[in-house]
């Protein structure tokens, strides 16, 4: 007889509200980020977005010898920004910010490794 109920314990371990992907699967571009532990922070705090349009983002496998260059439109704005690199299919990234000062996009994924952001 099928299960009729289906209970999941999820635990934070970050001092900050995260999002996740809790089913994940082959057809999800960001199963990257289930049961990851390897946590990726980019301040862009203090960012002038007005003067923006263009992103790119190192990522390579684990493992990996070289860092492969992604990129991406800005849109001018945080938000149009965070859903511009996560349709990127490299995991799903988040937006948290802290106080004026302080934004934070971040991402917790053991596939890829990630090197520097660029906003230009």
């Amino acid at each position: 007889m099928p299960a009729k109920k289906i209970i999941l314990n999820i635990q934070n371990n970050t001092p900050y509200p995260a999002l996740i992907s809790i089913l994940g699967g082959l057809q999800d571009p960001n199963q990257y980020n289930v049961n990851s532990a390897t946590e990726y922070l980019y301040d862009i705090g203090n960012f002038n977005w007005d003067n923006s349009s263009t992103f790119t983002i190192q990522f390579k496998r684990v493992g990996a010898a070289n860092f492969s260059i992604a990129q991406g439109n800005t849109g001018g704005n945080p938000q149009q920004f965070l859903l511009s690199i996560n349709l990127l299919s490299l995991g799903l990234f988040n937006f948290l910010r802290f106080d004026a000062n302080i934004s934070l996009i971040y991402t917790f994924n053991d596939y890829y490794e990630f090197g520097l952001l660029n906003i230009n």
